[in-house]
């Protein structure tokens, strides 16, 4: 019997919302919505070891998270990181 092996491929995704995160504004951002890094794994439903390696730099923070959070965000009441940049660079 044949078993087809399936290849994993990256692909980077290039939109105007879409960009790799620094592990630094990953922290930054989940501190500013107060939240634990259990909390904020199960609203991405991740585990909270995976937050803490891309907060820690053990792991590159996958490039959709950006959105992720942005929905967390306006769930929670905040304003999207996004849009609070793109305010402040109108100013």
């Amino acid at each position: 019997m044949y078993a087809a092996k399936k290849k994993l491929v990256t692909v980077g995704i290039t939109c105007g919302k879409l960009w790799r995160m620094e592990a630094s504004e990953l922290q930054q951002r989940r501190e500013a919505l107060g939240m634990s890094r259990d909390e904020l794994a199960k609203a991405l439903q991740t585990t909270s070891v995976s937050v803490w390696r891309w907060e820690n730099g053990e792991r590159a923070v996958p490039p959709y998270l950006s959105l992720a959070l942005e929905t967390v965000e306006r769930e929670r009441g905040q304003p999207a990181n996004g849009a609070a940049k793109k305010a402040k660079a109108k100013k």
